[in-house]
């Protein structure tokens, strides 16, 4: 262990225990193989692996939640966000296939070629005593970022502030509620209203705004009693969206050629649909009266 990440896992350590006295739990345990050996290159991507799991996963609520209360107490956390994402750029770009064809890959590139030419004058560490400035940089950042924490910890007690600060951390910890928490309350309201989804991927897609919305729930609401309507209203518009026939259905099922007929029978089927009609099956009894009288009305 380099004596960088010696700072850094200490700094952890009192993290974590100036935290156990007020929240206990609040900071997961760090698994992941620390920077170790003489290579600057590995030790670099290894330290942004770990302070990605620090930040995105061990620390994925207090982290935020210190800098945020720190930055309260007339402490300007700019800088101390500004590693956080940087952190979130140097571990997507060193293990992901990043082309820059979107806006949000443009903007990361462009964070890490920053963060390099600041510290080596140009966009990628060209040797391995460059890589190692890197290493250094990054981890005085993390540091900075650990000792601002440990200061907002400070805030919890005082005996004013300190009940409230307390009190909010719990409660955002007691909200973050992890997928599959949220797969159960899919899977329930599915089977409630009727609709076949697979329930993982619907929330695979949905969790990232239902774990948003929670953080804004007064906090004498129920916040299962709201997700569960969002999640029900979300099901409801994918059920009102996706039609069991599709355009080959009403072909083969009516023996209609290409054109546009085609597409006012979908039109009358979602209709249809919003009006209560579930399934195919239930769709094409009704359609066909539909289609009999837009067939007799072209004779």
């Amino acid at each position: 262990m380099t004596d960088t990440h010696v700072a850094l896992v200490k700094a952890v350590g009192q993290l974590k225990a100036a935290l156990a006295t007020h929240v206990e739990g609040a900071l997961d345990d760090i698994f992941i193989r620390e920077p170790v050996g003489k290579c600057g290159e590995a030790a670099f991507l290894r330290l942004a692996a770990w302070s990605y799991v620090l930040i995105y996963e061990a620390g994925r609520i207090v982290i935020r939640y210190l800098v945020d209360l720190a930055d309260k107490e007339d402490q300007p956390g700019r800088d101390v966000s500004e590693t956080i994402e940087l952190v979130h750029a140097l571990r997507t770009w060193s293990f992901h296939n990043i082309g820059g064809y979107s806006r949000r890959e443009k903007r990361l590139i462009e964070a890490v070629d920053k963060f390099f030419a600041d510290i080596c004058n140009s966009n990628f560490p060209i040797d391995d005593g460059a890589w190692l400035r890197c290493y250094s940089v990054l981890g005085e950042r993390i540091l900075y970022m650990l000792r601002y924490c440990i200061d907002g910890v400070s805030i919890m007690e005082d005996p004013v502030d300190g009940p409230s600060a307390v009190s909010g951390l719990k409660t955002r910890i007691e909200r973050h509620w992890p997928a599959t928490k949220f797969e159960a309350l899919v899977s329930d309201a599915a089977i409630r209203l009727g609709i076949r989804v697979d329930f993982q991927r619907f929330t695979e897609r949905r969790l990232h705004e239902w774990q948003k919305f929670i953080e804004v729930i007064p906090f004498d609401d129920d916040p299962k009693r709201t997700i569960v309507s969002l999640i029900e209203r979300d099901l409801l518009t994918y059920h009102d969206s996706v039609l069991p026939i599709n355009g080959e259905d009403v072909m083969k099922e009516f023996g209609i050629d290409p054109g546009p007929l085609v597409g006012r029978i979908l039109g009358h089927a979602k209709e249809l649909s919003a009006t209560g009609v579930r399934g195919r099956e239930a769709l094409i009894r009704e359609l066909q009266n539909y289609v009999n009288e837009v067939a007799s009305c072209i004779e």
